[in-house]
């Protein structure tokens, strides 16, 4: 990572030697800085903020602008590095993460939590990231489902082929080439996603990684006691260790010599194959390949340990001077002062060192701010940066100047000329997007430039033939165009975009805005015909959301109404409710949960749900035998009807109103509109029970009272059209005047309505011989409800004796000793002959008569 920083500014607020104290911080705009000191002791006092406004995505908040060079001594009792920050501001809660090496190095920022890396650009060893061999032309999401998982990303490095990440927990991902073990894992094997850097060594054991740098084939990592950490390819001695051995472990940068003997290391930079430290008394020192003079020593010999960048009086441009930040370039180096004034040492071919030659220099020598030649007159330098072989500047008024090679327009002035000296980047009108933008960081590619904007967009210049700048093409850029969002989420920011002085891939680390509310709608519970539990549930993600459905009778539902609770908040599933009530019955309705917070609106999924039918009622009732009185009507409940004596059985054919509702006839269940199984019927009354139980539960009762004739009723029926013992049906009756009653009409299957004389056969009484006197008749053996007895006497008027009885259709029995019987015949008809006790010649009865006795048993 090219290391940008700040030289001294006016103190607004200084905060030297202070006692403990409690810290109120009120952001009423990002641009608030609370504290502005030239050193700062963080140590025992606390912390506290309010927001009072709502940041955009990616927003940085400073806490702490130190102005020094050295780290804030300590943290807040309250604040750790790395802590997460919850400010809320109208209902929407922003996340941060504290860092107290943001800003310029040795800021207190609050970082923006919710971030998402980025790349683009030259993929052909997976330094993209995103598990995809592809080149991309637009900024696609490096994989965060691994290592990355639940990390804000605070700072990343290009290198030609690999790619760094530092989290805000300390800890670092690396993915791409790792033919020399820069990805720090201890394998050379490449990854296309990120991997874990191995922290677990000396190196970096128990220690907090800070700043991270990637070179050609290897990285850097600077640590909060000031001591750095390398691995990769060595073959210059750009490790540091005091040899030439590849590590693919992190090693520590030799720090025991001269150079850094009792100096704290609080910025790094690598180029190609060098690297440069800056430390806390504004000195520079480098290691690595010099065969350009780009360690500043004044020399062209490589070093495998740091040496000092030459200062020395009437040689250096850093003699006497404060350096505040540095930059490598492939073959050359850039270092800032405090006063403004930019040097630059190492290969010049190109003009990169910007003092209007093109000739190299192993001494730190003045870039150019001469007024009518330099772009840099009467500017401000405020950031630096180092391409391939260009440079960068950005200035304190938000422009940029550039000088050096140009051959693909990465100068961003609109041509393709190279510079020996700083020159405008374009902001014209029509012509640069830049135009009425404001820059607040800059990075060189390897023939590429970045610029990062006050607004969260990014800028990019130059080289685009493997689609580096990001904004969709692969066509070269010589005026700045805009990196493409169109790949990122809705309302994403830019917070970093960086490339590095040997890669034509850039990468991002874009802030996204706190997500709306997370909403699931649930499945209906509690349904009835008038009613019904909506369900769902929302994630606040830490936002006062509040909560609804919208109901209706399809998916423009229609209605809405408030859920329970009405507001959630928090960062978990909350289960939310909503009763209704007044429904209609056997309707489908659409309905859909709803989270609105000051983040967004999130609308759940449709579900539908269908009220069950209340309708119990039956549209049509059948008997298989006899008619319901009165006639069916669904709103009438109890019928009668009456049945013929030989009809022992009857089914019932219910039909329901609704086809969901269930029907069961004296408790077994039927099939509406089919006929239940026979239910038997005994002789008088039969309680015939049709329950309809509707969808959603409700019961109606239907009752049908069949009357199954006895076998008299139903001869009075057929030849009177009644069953009543009355009138010309009456047992007594003789209605057609042939002197035998009803009662006895029926007992000998006789028409009664018949001529006067009928068709009844008459018991016919005779004699054989001098046998006793016999009654021969014919009798039906369904006649089940009557007795018949056979009587003899010696007068009209008895008294009488009874021979044989018949009862319920039974055969006779003799009841007189003496008496005899005789039955013969088929099917229902027998003929039966009943003898009287004395013959004819018996003196004591010399007349004898007999009689057939009918009684009715009902």
């Amino acid at each position: 990572m090219s290391l940008l920083r700040r030289h001294l500014l006016t103190i607004l607020f200084v905060a030297q030697s202070v006692p403990a104290l409690a810290l109120n911080v009120i952001y009423n705009a990002a641009t608030d800085v609370p504290v502005t000191a030239g050193s700062y002791t963080a140590t025992g006092n606390t912390v506290d903020f309010a927001l009072n406004f709502a940041p955009a995505a990616g927003t940085q908040l400073t806490v702490v602008k130190n102005t020094g060079l050295s780290f804030i001594v300590g943290t807040f009792s309250n604040l750790a590095q790395g802590q997460g920050v919850a400010l809320g501001y109208a209902g929407v809660t922003y996340n941060f993460v504290a860092n107290y090496h943001g800003g310029t190095g040795n800021d207190l920022v609050l970082h923006w939590a919710d971030t998402k890396v980025v790349a683009w650009g030259f993929n052909d060893f997976g330094q993209l990231g995103n598990n995809n061999p592809m080149n991309s032309a637009v900024p696609v999401e490096v994989n965060g489902a691994g290592v990355l998982s639940g990390k804000t990303v605070i700072a990343v490095a290009a290198g030609v082929s690999h790619s760094l990440a530092l989290c805000s927990d300390g800890t670092l991902a690396a993915w791409g080439l790792n033919s020399f073990g820069q990805l720090g894992n201890g394998s050379t094997t490449g990854s296309a996603v990120p991997v874990a850097v191995d922290q677990s060594g000396v190196a970096l054991a128990g220690k907090t990684v800070i700043a991270v740098a990637a070179g050609y084939y290897y990285s850097l990592a600077l640590c909060s006691d000031g001591t750095v950490a390398a691995w990769g390819h060595n073959d210059n001695g750009q490790l540091g260790n005091n040899s030439t051995t590849d590590s693919l472990v992190p090693v520590a940068v030799d720090q025991s010599g001269a150079a850094l003997a009792g100096k704290t290391v609080i910025a790094i930079s690598a180029g190609v194959s060098h690297s440069l430290a800056l430390c806390s008394d504004g000195t520079a020192v480098a290691w690595g390949l010099n065969g350009k003079g780009q360690l500043g020593n004044n020399s062209f010999t490589s070093s495998t340990v740091p040496v000092p960048v030459n200062t020395d009086l009437g040689v250096s441009a850093l003699s006497g001077k404060t350096v505040v930040a540095l930059s490598a370039g492939a073959f050359h180096s850039l270092a800032l002062c405090s006063d403004g004034t930019v040097a630059a040492w190492g290969f010049n071919f190109s003009g990169q060192l910007g003092d209007n030659s093109a000739t190299d220099r192993a001494v730190p020598v003045t870039v150019n701010a001469a007024t009518g030649v330099s772009a840099l007159f009467g500017r401000t330098v405020t950031a630096l940066s180092a391409g391939y072989d260009h440079s960068l500047a950005r200035c304190d008024d938000g422009t940029v100047a550039a000088w050096g090679y140009n051959g693909f327009g990465q100068l961003g002035d609109n041509s393709t000329t190279d510079s020996l000296v700083p020159v405008s980047v374009n902001a014209a009108t029509g012509i640069s997007v830049l135009f009425g933008r404001s820059v607040i960081a800059v990075s060189g590619g390897a023939s590429h430039s970045l610029a990062l904007c006050s607004d969260g967009t990014l800028a990019a210049w130059g080289d685009n033939q493997f689609g580096q700048l990001g904004d969709g093409t692969m066509t070269y850029r010589p005026a700045p165009v805009l990196a493409s969002t169109a790949s990122l989420a809705a309302g994403a920011r830019f917070a970093l975009g960086l490339s590095g002085p040997s890669a034509n891939h850039s990468l991002g680390v874009v802030g996204v805005p706190p997500p709306p509310p997370s909403v699931t709608t649930l499945a209906a519970t509690s349904v009835t015909a008038t009613g019904a539990v909506l369900n769902g549930t929302v994630n606040a993600h830490g936002s006062t959301t509040t909560v609804s459905f919208d109901v209706g009778g399809s998916v423009a539902y229609g209605t809405n109404v408030p859920g329970v609770p009405l507001t959630v908040t928090g960062n978990s599933d909350t289960a939310v409710s909503a009763t209704l009530s007044g429904l209609t019955p056997g309707t489908t309705y659409h309905f859909r949960a709803n989270g609105v917070s000051g983040a967004g609106t999130t609308e759940g999924g449709d579900l539908n749900f269908t009220t069950p039918s209340n309708n119990a009622s039956l549209s049509a009732l059948v008997l298989g035998a006899g008619t319901l009185t009165p006639a069916f009507a669904s709103g009438t409940t109890s019928y009668t009807a009456s049945v013929s004596h030989t009809t022992s059985t009857v089914t019932v054919t219910p039909t329901t109103a609704d086809i969901n509702a269930t029907v069961t006839v004296n408790t077994q269940p039927v099939i509406s509109g089919n006929a239940s199984g026979p239910v038997g019927l005994v002789v008088g009354g039969n309680t015939l029970n049709i329950l309809v139980i509707a969808e959603d539960g409700t019961p109606q009762n239907y009752s049908v009272l069949v009357t199954r004739q006895t076998a008299i009723q139903s001869w009075r029926q057929l030849h009177f059209g009644t069953t009543v013992n009355a009138g010309d049906a009456h047992d007594d009756a003789d209605p057609n005047d042939n002197g035998i009653g009803n009662l006895v009409e029926y007992a000998l299957d006789g028409d009664p309505a018949g001529g006067a004389t009928g068709t009844t056969i008459l018991p016919q009484p005779f004699r054989s011989g001098t046998n006793p006197l016999q009654l021969a008749f014919d009798r039906f053996l369904d006649r089940d409800d009557i007795t018949l007895t056979v009587q003899a006497g010696d007068a009209p008027s008895g008294p009488w004796t009874d021979l044989a009885r018949s009862i319920n259709g039974s055969s006779f029995s003799v009841l007189t000793a003496g008496a005899t019987v005789g039955e013969s015949g088929v099917g229902n008809s027998r003929q039966v002959t009943v003898g009287d006790l004395y013959p004819v010649t018996d003196p004591a009865h010399p007349r004898r008569f007999m009689r057939l006795q009918v009684v009715s048993n009902p």
